[in-house]
């Protein structure tokens, strides 16, 4: 919701200064693996880099890099992935590929920067002006993840080299409406291709509607390679990467009302058979969805102690391209916020079916509820908890069970210069009949953060995977006296179970170092 202030603030005499950029930096690790039981390290290595930003003109910018370091010093938070049968998103934050992130930003997830990987040169251009903007980037890239999509499941391998290439061009009228295309290619350099051609648009109306729609088509010749281990059927095509032809598409179309109180919204978007995103995060394909949402929200005067009131109702429909029911599901929910930053939603969901594999799963209900509370700026705490029913997606074996998920998300500001960030997920999926377990695990983790002064910082984080039977941890010194002008130190030491006992003993260590130096010309 956009704010809303009585009172306005005017900068004037404000000059533009067009930006030149320079940014190398200095790259040193050390790796070490278990080996006839102990740890052994390899030799040092070591690497030089060197980035760089244009400004063209006041709404024009040019980024490049040569030999990158986009190596990550904070490991993403692991997922629970015991169920689950499709590859796993996570968010992108690499500075130089976050900026002008939501240009390339659609409801189909064509373009998904995680999926150039290690890339050895990488140009970006961004042009944002009153009536159009513009994205474009290029990359060589020398390991790139190769994803497939598929009706139950999602594939994944590792790629090698490629040309990638994201284009961007959107026009944009008074009232937020917009018209765009997007392109996307990924050309392998041993040969196999993936291109997507995308147009999309919005336009509001009557003041409080808004239609959306995107449409894209893809284009794929499969390299020769054994990055895929599955051999499955998609229709007519398998899984193997042996050089056949793949053409599919992909649509959305979304209507939405928006008031004061009431959020109506239909929505519809399809991907065929053989619809594929070389450069995008699309898991599943075979499929039609359809969903149907409303809600109403009411705000309170400021002295009261509710200050706002969500109740919502939604269905969704998802059919394959067979005309197979695949979910029906009809879902309320209800928002509220109380005095003393206190939130809680309450969901409560019914799947009258859900079709997995030849499995036609009826009546699995299912009860969710958060609640956050920030009794003060130095405490925040979140917890979710859900219960009910679901599928077992197991191809071989599936079945219905009782679900159970709790997780609590909490922030600590011990004192103005230490935070301690601790979570705590457990899952679990049990027998309905003889109520033994299909699988049970946690996974904690706690980041502590201690701020020296604005420019110096140390951060250690620990995370222990009870499904995979392992934990890390990872210590990182910082000194960052800009955005972009960086020292850090630090490492990593993973650890897992001993031959099924009691304790644990170090699989991998990691040290590095990297120095980048900012120059403003």
């Amino acid at each position: 919701m956009p704010c809303q202030a009585k009172s306005t603030l005017t900068l004037e005499n404000v000059r533009s200064k067009n930006r030149v950029n320079l940014l190398p930096y200095v790259y040193g690790g050390l790796d070490g693996t278990k080996e006839n039981n102990s740890l052994n390290y390899g030799n040092p290595k070591g690497t030089v880099g060197l980035s760089g930003l244009f400004d063209l003109n006041n709404i024009t910018s040019l980024e490049y890099a040569i030999n990158p370091d986009f190596s990550q010093v904070e490991a993403d938070v692991s997922r629970i992935t015991a169920n689950t049968t499709f590859a796993i998103f996570f968010q992108e934050r690499r500075p130089y590929f976050n900026e002008g992130n939501d240009i390339i930003d659609t409801q189909l997830n064509t373009v998904y920067t995680r999926s150039i990987n290690k890339p050895l040169l990488s140009t970006k251009v961004i042009s944002q002006g009153e009536k159009q903007r513009m994205y474009w980037l290029t990359a060589y890239d020398e390991a790139s993840p190769y994803l497939i999509a598929g009706e139950n499941q999602s594939y994944f391998g590792e790629g090698k080299a490629s040309y990638s290439n994201i284009f961007r061009y959107q026009r944009t009228y008074e009232q937020g409406n917009n018209l765009g295309f997007l392109t996307t290619n990924r050309l392998f350099k041993n040969g196999g291709y993936g291109h997507t051609l995308g147009v999309d648009g919005r336009y509001r109306f009557k003041e409080s509607y808004t239609a959306s729609f995107e449409f894209n088509k893809s284009i794929v010749l499969e390299p020769e390679a054994d990055w895929i281990e599955e051999n499955d059927q998609i229709g007519d095509k398998s899984t193997q990467l042996d050089g056949e032809n793949l053409n599919g598409d992909a649509l959305y179309f979304s209507l939405r009302r928006n008031t004061k109180h009431w959020n109506s919204r239909f929505e519809y978007q399809h991907y065929s058979p053989h619809y594929q995103t070389p450069m995008g995060f699309v898991t599943q394909n075979s499929v039609r969805f359809m969903e149907f949402f409303h809600g109403y929200q009411h705000f309170f005067d400021k002295e009261d102690f509710v200050k706002q009131l969500g109740l919502y109702v939604g269905s969704q429909m998802n059919f394959n391209f067979h005309n197979l029911r695949k979910l029906l599901d009809l879902g309320t929910s209800m928002y509220i916020q109380l005095s003393g930053n206190i939130e809680s939603e309450i969901n409560y969901n019914y799947v009258f079916n859900e079709e997995f594999e030849g499995f036609n799963a009826k009546g699995m209900p299912e009860f969710s509820v958060f609640l956050s509370y920030s009794p003060s700026e130095t405490v925040r705490l979140r917890m979710f908890t859900r219960m009910g029913e679901s599928i077992r997606y197991d191809s071989e074996n599936p079945a219905v069970g009782k679900n159970f998920f709790i997780g609590t998300f909490n922030n600590f500001q011990i004192s103005p210069k230490l935070r301690l960030s601790p979570s705590i997920r457990y899952s679990q999926l049990r027998n309905k009949i003889d109520q033994s377990l299909y699988f049970a695990g946690f996974i904690a983790r706690a980041n502590l953060n201690y701020q020296f002064n604005p420019n110096l910082s140390f951060r250690i984080i620990g995370e222990f995977n009870n499904f995979d039977k392992n934990f890390f941890f990872q210590p990182l010194l910082k000194w960052n006296p800009n955005p972009f002008t960086i020292f850090y130190i630090g490492g990593t030491n993973g650890y897992s179970r001993v031959d099924e006992k009691n304790r644990y003993g170090i699989e991998n260590s990691q040290l590095y170092l990297k120095f980048q130096y900012l120059f403003d010309l």
